[in-house]
Parts: C-alpha cells; structure tokens; sequence
C-alpha cells in the first residue's frame, strides 16, 4: 500500500500493467478507481471507477488525484521497483531546439524520435534514461521528471 486516504487505500499491485497507474480501494462502500499517472511528466487523469454504481463524489476522486499528484515521485519509485517498466514503449519526443533536452510528447503527437522498446530505466529524482531512434540513429537520452 502506498499510503491511506480516509477509508480508501492507495495502491500499486504486482500484477498491474501499463500504463503506471494508482488504484484507489474503497472496501467500505465497495469502488476501486485507477489513476494514471506519468513517468515523466505531471500529468494525473482519472482511468475508470468500478463499479459506476457506486461511484464516489467528484470531490473524493478530485481529492485522491491531488494527492497522487503531489506524492508522484513515490507512485514512480514504486511503479518502477514493482513493475520494473516506464511504459515508454515509441513514446513521441522531441529535442527542444534552445536547450538540447529531450521532451516526452503527449501520446499520438509526431515527434522527431521515438522510445525504444523495453530501453527506458527510473531514476528516481532524476527521471527516464531510455534510447531513443531518431530515425538514422539511436541514443541514450534523459527524459528529465518534473
């Protein structure tokens, strides 16, 4: 469990898979709702909650996306020590032009390289060292976590 909200509990469980995701379990009043959250970047959106039936308010699952929000470094840490994978998998990025760093696109985007497959490695604090094809070559590169 990564942390505890009320009566929800926050986690990551062996046999999730991509994308890294926080599953939020209410025993209680019998919902789970999964999180997605990026490796890279801040980004945190809302995945699905089963069942809709009993769905929380918007206020609970705004709250809990906060919260993973500000606790992202962990859910990284532990989605990489659990899974062992970034999820990176031909991710679009881009080398920005004024400072040469390399910059993960949003999904579906074009970008001027792509992750290779299964390359990327978590360094927490730091982010996702990964190679990447630029189409004539391939390099190690960083994708720096904000």
């Amino acid at each position: 469990m990564l942390w505890k909200s009320g009566n929800i509990e926050l986690r990551i469980w062996p046999l999730d898979h991509c994308p890294p995701h926080v599953t939020a379990v209410c025993r209680a009043d019998a919902w789970t709702a999964r999180f997605e959250f990026s490796m890279v970047t801040d980004d945190v959106s809302l995945w699905d909650v089963k069942p809709l039936r009993n769905a929380p308010t918007l206020t609970i699952l705004n709250r809990l996306a906060k919260q993973i929000h500000s606790n992202r470094l962990t859910c990284r840490a532990s989605w990489w020590q659990i899974q062992q994978t970034v999820c990176l998998d031909h991710a679009p990025v881009q080398k920005q032009r004024s400072t040469k760093k390399v910059l993960l696109l949003p999904a579906g985007s074009v970008g001027t390289g792509t992750v290779v497959k299964s390359s990327g490695i978590y360094v927490p604090g730091q982010g996702v060292q990964a190679r990447v094809n630029w189409g004539t070559t391939v390099t190690t590169e960083w994708l720096k976590e904000v």
